[in-house]
């Protein structure tokens, strides 16, 4: 036993000289003269300089830690700097006695003063791509397994990571102040905590990854579990990637509250208009090469959308199936407000609706896109549009939208429109079937009231083709037609060829004057000329008939409206024709007669008081009807019937009115109106005038 203990005490002590000279050896070492070393084998493996400008420590203890510092990685040839990356100081602390048995445990390692540079040049190419001296030995080290070695804890200070792209010349930076990670092992989970800016907006990280040899070596899935912080914007992760190295197997939970995602945008280099608070969230997969955002549930402002969006990246172009619904879209509120500097026409188009600029088709076949919509309201353009039925579908040039069906102010729209821009020129076909649309709601909702209540129906069928707006619009083919029958006038648009006035003499029989009986517009469009087929608006005692049409090559106007009376009363004194004249984007309305009847409507004072004084002679001398004229007449001619049947309709020859409702220069029986009717006639008749030009112009558009 005692020669046991000396042999035991003997291989101790000769332990201990033996570590005790090898640590002696190893401090006596000047490890800076293997900086040249080092840099030779990076250059080897990399084809780039490695430069070591300061020390290489080595500490020995239970816990040797090694240190290098000033440490800087050249950059490609074409890089925009000298250096890829520089580094100011690499620290790590190794565990001495698992050495050893071979398992190497860093306990510490501390990364200080990183700053990386990736880049690429006008072609695409990354300065990551990095040369070879020996691709057979790559290859070789690749299948060997080697020794991974466990980091307990990586502390990463003051790291700046820039992306340069070549082609845009943007520029994103990302700044590190610290990032922690921290492990048990390497099949122990890393618990990651950091902070830091993008592009100098303040960016925060923490959560939990999966264990580093999952990482590395795959074989089961990789878990995470992080939540990103970010200006106006905050982000949950939660799922697995089971193929972490190639992107593949992804199965991800995000959730995402953006309370300002404008100052999101301008984080990341991207100007973005200004938009309500979004919540939304979504579980992220990759089923066949694609990527799938299912159970999709957003909310914009008062707006939502729910459904499933599949985005595939392979084949000959990208392509996006979307199956979407939606309780309500306000698109008043979500899409951004134009200026009134964005909203004026540029110089050049000043003068033309439509466009000559040629048509994207380049876009339409950028991508190919299947997408179904339903939403039970949206709003656009203060238009409530309700149970919207949409199904878009996009392929090599084609669009095509059908069915698109909606209720708009309680009435049934359908509608198919074709865009085919796999052809040249672009073919475009509208055909739109419009059932008892409620237009007086339509118009409360324009907020332009108190103007005509009463339901219409449209139906709209044309084609044409061109490389532009322009070019399509000149050699447009088809029919438009527009219908209502049985609305009223609640308004002082058309009052000055009604009511007003006329009920404002108790002489005059003014009754179902603002009744509409019909009111047809039916054009028919041939190589770019709409003719009017019909064009009547017809009350209890009026109709107008309208005729000509509109070149749509050069945008001119060519109508003339007709007012014609169909019974005896002072609705005379408006049958004034209108013509309708200029172009689309600056039309005009003149009445077709001389100074002397234009003054007898606008001047109203003069025009009442003869009224009074001289009975209805003295208007008829004024405008030229009536009084010993033998010009009066009416007409009592229904247009609405031809107009309703789809027939062409022309102006009948008017009757002459009636002896007994001839006037003379007597004044009116007893019962005439008193001094304080004929101000209130005055009055009326001055807001009439007043009002024509307004009228017109509200009517055409100007």
């Amino acid at each position: 036993m005692k020669h046991w203990k000396k042999i035991l005490s003997a291989i101790v002590v000769l332990a201990v000289a033996v570590v005790v000279a090898g640590v002696a050896i190893i401090k006596s070492l000047d490890f800076n003269e293997y900086r040249g070393l080092i840099a030779e084998q990076v250059k080897a493996a990399t084809g780039r300089d490695l430069t070591i400008n300061g020390k290489l420590n080595l500490e020995l203890s239970l816990i040797p830690a090694v240190s290098v510092e000033g440490v800087t990685f050249a950059n490609t040839a074409w890089g925009s700097r000298k250096e890829m990356a520089t580094l100011k100081k690499f620290a790590a602390e190794v565990e001495l006695l698992p050495l050893l048995s071979g398992d190497i445990r860093v306990k510490r390692l501390v990364l200080v003063g990183l700053d990386l540079l990736a880049e690429t040049d006008a072609q695409g190419r990354g300065n990551w791509v990095l040369g070879s001296a020996d691709q057979k030995t790559q290859k070789a080290e690749s299948k060997s397994s080697g020794l991974l070695p466990v980091v307990q804890k990586v502390r990463i200070e003051d790291l700046t990571v820039t992306y340069k792209d070549g082609r845009s010349g943007q520029k994103t930076a990302l700044h590190i102040d610290t990032l922690d990670l921290q492990t048990d092992g390497l099949g122990a989970p890393m618990t990651v905590g950091l902070s830091g800016n993008l592009n100098g907006n303040a960016l925060q990280a923490k959560g939990q990854l999966g264990p580093l040899d999952v990482l590395l070596k795959g074989g089961k899935p990789y878990p995470i579990t992080l939540t990103l912080t970010a200006p106006g914007v905050s982000m949950d992760v939660a799922g697995t990637i089971a193929e972490p190295r190639k992107g593949r197997g992804i199965n991800l939970k995000l959730s995402v509250d953006g309370k300002d995602l404008a100052a999101t945008a301008k984080a990341a280099g991207v100007v973005l208009a200004t938009l309500p608070p979004v919540t939304f969230s979504l579980v992220l997969t990759d089923p066949e090469g694609a990527y799938q955002l299912a159970g999709l549930d957003a909310k914009i402002g008062g707006s939502d959308l729910k459904g499933r969006v599949t985005v595939k990246l392979t084949g000959a172009s990208p392509s996006i199936n979307a199956d979407l619904s939606s309780a309500l879209l306000d698109l008043d509120s979500l899409l951004p407000k134009q200026s009134g500097a964005a909203k004026a026409p540029a110089k050049k188009d000043s003068k033309r609706v439509f466009p000559s600029s040629a048509l994207p088709v380049d876009g339409l076949k950028a991508v190919d896109a299947k997408i179904r919509l339903k939403a039970n309201r949206i709003i656009t353009g203060g238009i409530a549009v309700e149970d919207l039925n949409l199904n878009l579908t996009l392929g090599a040039g084609r669009l095509e939208i059908k069915p698109l069906a909606a209720v708009i102010s309680s009435g049934k729209v359908n509608a198919t429109i074709v865009v085919d821009g796999s052809r040249s020129p672009v073919a475009l076909s509208v055909n739109l079937d419009a059932q008892k649309i409620d237009f007086g709601a339509l118009l409360k909702q324009l907020k332009l009231t108190d103007i005509a209540t009463g339901n219409v129906d449209a139906k709209i069928d044309l084609k044409g083709q061109g490389a532009s707006v322009a070019a399509i619009m000149a050699g447009l083919n088809g029919r438009a037609r527009i219908v209502t029958e049985g609305g009223k006038i609640d308004s002082g648009v058309l009052n000055v060829v009604s009511s007003d006035i006329i009920a404002a003499l108790p002489f005059v029989d003014s009754k179902g004057d603002k009744q509409i009986r019909c009111g047809v517009i039916d054009f028919e469009f041939r190589t770019g000329q709409a003719k009017v087929k019909s064009l009547v608006f017809e009350t209890g005692g009026l109709s107008m008939i309208g005729t000509g049409g509109i070149n749509l090559a050069d945008e001119t106007i060519d109508i003339k409206i007709n007012p014609r009376a169909k019974k005896v009363s002072l609705l005379q004194l408006a049958m004034l024709p209108v013509n309708v004249g200029g172009t689309l984007a600056s039309p005009s309305a003149l009445p077709d007669v001389g100074g002397a009847a234009i003054g007898a409507v606008t001047g109203a004072v003069s025009t009442t008081k003869d009224i009074a004084s001289g009975g209805l002679s003295a208007i008829g001398n004024l405008v030229g009807v009536g009084g010993n004229k033998s010009g009066a007449s009416i007409d009592e001619t229904d247009y609405c019937k031809a107009a309703l049947a789809g027939q062409t309709v022309v102006r009948s020859k008017a009757k002459p009115k009636p002896a007994s409702t001839s006037t003379s220069s007597t004044p009116p029986p007893p019962g005439q109106p008193s001094g304080s009717m004929i101000d209130k006639i005055d009055k009326k008749a001055d807001e009439i005038g007043k009002g024509i030009d307004g009228a017109l112009k509200g009517l055409f558009g100007k």
